[in-house]
């Protein structure tokens, strides 16, 4: 008879975008500190926002956007 095994159940993940709201997945997070902490964030006042890669490159897409029309 085999030990106990660890679960191999995957662990949920605690973070959810702020943007649009749905749970960050593996490819979101980063490993720092033997944590995972999300790849993206906002750092709006002080307050700590997670973003999900779309988002993201939606927000910066938006403001390189911007930023090419007030160069003209």
């Amino acid at each position: 008879m085999r030990g106990h095994l660890a679960s191999r159940k995957s662990k949920s993940i605690k973070f959810k975008c702020s943007k649009c709201g749905r749970k960050l997945t593996r490819n979101d997070l980063i490993k720092f500190s033997s944590n995972l902490k999300p790849l993206y964030s906002l750092n709006n006042g002080g307050e700590y926002k997670p973003l999900c890669v779309t988002c993201y490159h939606e927000l910066i897409g938006l403001y390189v956007t911007r930023q090419l029309k007030t160069v003209k």
